[in-house]
């Protein structure tokens, strides 16, 4: 378990998310640590987490980027994702996540689908269509709970999470996807 944790002043400003860890010495997953996040600063010293030797990280770590332009929601994800052991490569554009993309070759894209520049869907068939890049995994992130609005993103994404994110299972469809 972790030696040292020290949380943010305000306890309402935190959301929580739970690192799934295995013993080296047992074949059974545990809640190793709780990180916590300040979600109004998304200071990363708004935590001290000591990760003990014993404990190791269960999943595959893959190099990740994040396309998404609001800054806060970026700080989260790259804070998560970063935690969680993966490599994160960040745009804030869809212009500059399709040149990330085409040059860092990451293993999976994390796709805002309401950019300023260009819309994630028109992003995404850019990532598709280039031979470079057609075979990226994509998953959708959207506010847009519309009816319907899943079908059509699905028709160019390979996969689709709602916002507001459940952490847990981004980790586990990341998990799944880069088996």
């Amino acid at each position: 378990m972790p030696s040292a944790l020290r949380w943010p002043s305000s306890a309402a400003a935190c959301t929580t998310m739970p690192v799934l860890v295995q013993l080296n010495n047992k074949n059974e997953k545990r809640v190793a640590a709780v990180h916590r996040i300040d979600m109004a600063t998304g200071n990363k010293r708004a935590f001290v987490l000591r990760r003990s030797p014993a404990f190791r990280i269960t999943h595959h770590m893959a190099r990740i980027l994040i396309v998404e332009d609001n800054p806060a929601n970026m700080k989260l994800a790259a804070l998560v994702l970063s935690s969680a052991g993966h490599a994160v490569i960040q745009a804030s554009t869809a212009r500059e996540g399709i040149a990330l993309a085409l040059s860092e070759r990451p293993e999976l894209v994390l796709m805002d689908m309401q950019l300023p520049d260009m819309d994630g869907m028109e992003a995404t068939r850019i990532l598709k269509a280039a031979p470079e890049t057609s075979g990226i995994p994509v998953i959708a992130v959207t506010a847009s709970a519309m009816k319907g609005d899943k079908e059509r993103v699905l028709e160019v994404c390979d996969h689709y999470i709602e916002k507001p994110i459940s952490y847990k299972s981004l980790i586990a469809e990341i998990a799944n996807i880069t088996r």
